[in-house]
This record gives structure tokens, sequence and C-alpha cells, in this order.
């Protein structure tokens, strides 16, 4: 009986071992495994998400600090599709007068109609 006390613990402490070893080299792999489909992950993420997103998360920011009584840091304008269309077609319409204003780009070394070289 003497003997069989310190070989059991022996084996014990061997088998406590063995499961260390096993389960290192297992969470070392899952580890390996977490970060590639991690980057994975993300790289769909990015794919999925909408750039126009970051507008409503900086709307709900600035109403978190008026609540919390603090100045706003960034001021979001008001916004409406008539506005946009107005001011695009504002641009169309001076885009055109600039094109009446001068009809065509003419060199200054290019000949002119009706002047014969010399």
């Amino acid at each position: 009986m003497d003997i069989l006390i310190p070989l059991s613990n022996e084996l014990r402490y061997v088998r406590a071992q063995i499961g260390y070893e096993v389960t290192e080299q297992a969470s070392d792999f899952e580890m390996e495994a977490a970060d590639h489909w991690g980057r994975i992950h993300l790289r769909f993420e990015k794919w999925l998400k909408d750039p126009d997103d970051i507008y409503l998360r900086v709307e709900e920011r600035e109403e978190v600090r008026r609540k919390k009584g603090l100045a706003p840091r960034v001021i979001i304008l008001p916004w409406s599709n008539e506005e946009e269309e107005k001011v695009i077609a504002a641009q169309r319409s001076e885009a055109r007068k600039k094109r009446k204003r001068n009809p065509r780009n003419v060199s200054p070394k290019a000949p002119e109609k009706g002047v014969k070289p010399a």
C-alpha cells in the first residue's frame, strides 16, 4: 500500500501533464482558426456595410452628446432630395451658360477663317 500512493500520484501527474499539452496544442489551433476566420468575417462585414451608415452613427452620437448637455462636435445640415436636385440643375444651367459664351475653344495660333496664310 505504501508504494501504491506515490505511483498513483505520479500517474495522476503524468495524466495532467498530457491533458495540458493536448489542450495547449488544441488552443493554438483554435486561436489560428479564429484569427483566420475573424479576418474573413471582417472583410465580409466591410463589404456588407453601407458607406452612408456613418451619418446615422454621427446623428446618434450627437443626440447622446445633446442629452448629456455637451456642445455638438458636428453640425448636420438638413438634406432633401428636392434641394439637391435644385443645386444640380443650377450647376448644369451655369455650365450651359458658360458654353454659350464660349461656343468653342479657338487656339490663338490657329488661322482665322477667310484669312490666307502669308
